[in-house]
């Protein structure tokens, strides 16, 4: 444990005791708004189930990357969001090393081995390439746990072990990356078949480890139903519901990056902005150094026979050839055959197994050493040296600067709309992350360099400031919004007539440019703020509005070619997904900003309206997603999907109050079927503590 936790703690020693932050990559441009704003709602007392800050309005409680109900996630009410990711990656790398310190040991069956294979693993090129992705390290660290809790289930099926891997496997899951998560259950499943083979003639404890194994896993299923049941509906209306080939071989391990487990800068390095390999530096990093891989090949050489070094040998094989995605040939039978893989990008990712593999094969191997008699003076020199070229390469790979940086506001805020009051659209925001955090350079580790990256307001920033916007970036968006955003997109390249209205469909208030681009459109008047071109609609459209005329259209590619004709006016006409008759009238002259006024609450908006003489149509600008409840006059009413991918519904003739609130039924199932769960895994927890001898048995794949 004390050599595990110096290890961490020397790897991130500029972010736990010099106060600096990673600047760059997901964890700038992503993470730490969308911590920042759920540690705000944490702190209010709010679940956060809804984003209203990107596109729109998006689901976050459904946003599988959230971590909304990982347990370390409250930790970021009681700190600073760069402290609590410094920590919290800390904490994590420490449960990664005592899991894969546990499980190598078991099966090596040598202190200083199980150790080192600790340190490979957490000290990797996969992990430490990672911190800029918080919910894949989080994901990650169960692995050796589940594996750990598997073997010792297989040897002696108890209780305990059932609720400890139902914890596992519901952690895993909750901490906010799927596909690591998936990987991790994938070669679990491997594993434990691989070891219940080995047992198959014990046939009455073969079936008692495959019920209480299977049992485990629903149990842990079970455990983060509140997260998974609306994971699975925002699936299903995203654009990640299936991938094409091209589209899941996005980052893929090059034969040429097989170097990298060795030489982890041989393609240059963003840093000092001499990139040249294909992809990005940190998909194909996989540094574990010489000294682990050559005591990995001994451990193949002469210890073939054992069947705990050939299980990991063809695991390090099989998971480097399915990390060469469409190289390797063995991916495109598993994007075809195996369920879930072709719901998912970066095949380079599959190294997650082979870099704990290794770790694993390093710790047998110095148990083979150790048997053959080698001094410890000479195994625990290789562990210093192996270990020391990592902390060397892991302590330096991530660039930092001090703390608090990310707090400047952009020089926007003094002219950008506030909440509630509009929108803003970022267009063209590839240019901006090209200029400032491309795959080739990261430029200059300065804060002049990180405030100017923070004045261009690339998405998602505005989330830290209060400000709304249209557009930005979601790993798993609504299939329908992106739509009418890439409708957005196509008319600004197009200088099309047809933009105002597209742009009002969003309630948008400003149009965000590269500093660098000049554009003049009729509706758009030019406005000035340091770091880039904003261009103010000149009579935009409120968040909430009515209209007279309504047109039923069935399907979705029906309601996209409405809205993207140029005769369609969202100001006099909505899209409507339904049958309901359409209502004509001329006559509708109330001025729209008197029509509809708005007041937001911390956990509802409400409008007051009045449609005048006749019946209207109100229109409102929020994403349309299920768990949406509207109350007219506190009398539930149905909402439509209108305009492709917004809220309305039909209002009688005279003045009304209405009310929306976001209270998914998915999520209330699922926070029951959680609470159960957990009360089933305290009751075995508890029981199977008192049943469990204190004798361990060493695992029988263990050398």
């Amino acid at each position: 444990i004390t050599s595990i936790v110096a290890f961490v703690v020397a790897l991130l020693y500029r972010q736990l005791l010099l106060g600096e932050s990673i600047y760059w990559g997901d964890i700038s441009l992503y993470f730490l708004p969308l911590q920042d704003y759920v540690s705000q709602q944490l702190r209010l007392g709010n679940i956060p189930l809804w984003n209203p800050y990107v596109l729109c309005g998006q689901p976050l409680v459904g946003n599988p990357q959230s971590s909304v109900f990982y347990p370390t996630t409250p930790l970021s009410t009681i700190m600073s969001t760069q402290s609590f990711f410094a920590w919290n990656i800390a904490i994590h790398l420490i449960i990664a090393g005592l899991g894969t310190y546990l499980f190598a040991r078991r099966i090596s069956r040598d202190r200083l081995g199980s150790v080192w294979a600790a340190i490979i693993f957490i000290g990797s090129g996969f992990v430490v390439a990672r911190f800029q992705f918080p919910p894949m390290i989080q994901a990650a660290v169960w692995l050796p746990w589940i594996l750990l809790t598997i073997d010792k289930t297989i040897d002696r099926p108890r209780a305990i072990y059932l609720a400890q891997l139902g914890l596992f496997v519901g952690l895993a899951i909750l901490a906010g990356h799927t596909q690591v998560a998936y990987m991790a259950f994938v070669f679990a499943s491997v594993f434990g078949s691989f070891r219940l083979y080995q047992i198959r003639f014990h046939r009455p404890r073969f079936r008692s480890a495959t019920v209480y194994i299977a049992s485990g896993f629903v149990l842990g299923i079970f455990i983060a139903f509140v997260q998974l049941l609306p994971d699975f509906q925002l699936f299903g209306l995203s654009t990640r519901e299936k991938l094409t080939w091209w589209q899941a071989n996005r980052f893929v391990m090059h034969p040429s990056d097989l170097v990298n487990f060795i030489l982890p800068y041989f393609h240059g390095s963003p840093i000092s902005g001499d990139f040249w390999g294909e992809g990005n530096i940190w998909e194909s990093c996989v540094y574990v150094g010489l000294l682990p891989l050559m005591v990995s090949l001994y451990a193949v050489k002469y210890g073939w026979k054992r069947r705990a070094v050939k299980f990991m040998a063809l695991t390090t094989a099989i998971s480097i050839v399915l990390a060469m995605g469409r190289f390797g040939g063995l991916f495109w039978l598993a994007f075809k055959l195996v369920p879930g893989i072709a719901s998912f990008h970066d095949p380079a990712r599959f190294t997650y197994i082979a870099t704990l593999a290794i770790g694993v094969l390093a710790a047998l191997c110095l148990r083979l050493m150790r048997d053959r008699g080698v001094t410890l003076s000479l195994r625990l020199g290789i562990v210093i040296i192996g270990s020391v070229d990592l902390w060397s390469f892991g302590a330096r790979f991530n660039p930092t600067l001090r703390s608090g940086n990310e707090s400047y506001r952009p020089r926007i805020m003094a002219v950008a709309p506030k909440y509630g009051e509009g929108r803003v659209f970022s267009a063209q925001r590839e240019r901006v992350w090209q200029r400032y955090l491309n795959y080739t350079d990261y430029g200059p580790e300065s804060t002049r360099y990180l405030h100017e990256l923070r004045d261009t307001f690339s998405p998602n920033i505005g989330m830290q400031f209060g400000v709304e916007e249209a557009s930005g970036y979601e790993p798993v968006p609504l299939k329908s919004i992106t739509e009418v955003d890439g409708l957005v997109r196509a008319a600004i390249d197009r200088h099309s007539p047809h933009l105002i209205n597209l742009l009002n469909l969003f309630n948008t208030k400003q149009l965000l440019l590269p500093q660098s681009v000049r554009y003049h459109q009729s509706g758009l008047t030019e406005d000035t703020a340091r770091g880039l071109t904003v261009l103010t609609v000149d009579n935009p459209l409120p968040r909430a509005w009515l209209v007279r005329e309504t047109i039923p259209v069935n399907g979705d590619t029906r309601s996209q070619y409405a809205i993207a004709s140029e005769s369609f006016d969202p100001a006099k006409i909505a899209i409507v997904h339904s049958d309901i008759p359409g209502m004509y009238s001329q006559d509708f002259t109330t001025t729209i900003s008197n029509v509809v006024q708005i007041t937001y609450l911390e956990r509802e908006v409400r409008m007051r309206i009045d449609s005048g003489l006749e019946p209207a149509y109100l229109v409102w600008s929020s994403a349309a997603y299920p768990g949406w409840k509207c109350l007219l006059d506190g009398i539930p009413q149905d909402l439509l999907v209108t305009n492709h991918a917004f809220l309305g519904i039909s209002v009688a003739s005279g003045k009304h109050e209405v009310s929306f609130c976001y209270q998914p039924d998915t999520y209330k199932l699922g926070l029951y079927i959680t609470c159960i769960a957990l009360l089933i895994t305290a009751g075995l927890i508890v029981g199977g503590s008192r049943m469990l001898s204190t004798n361990e048995h060493d695992s029988v794949i263990s050398v």
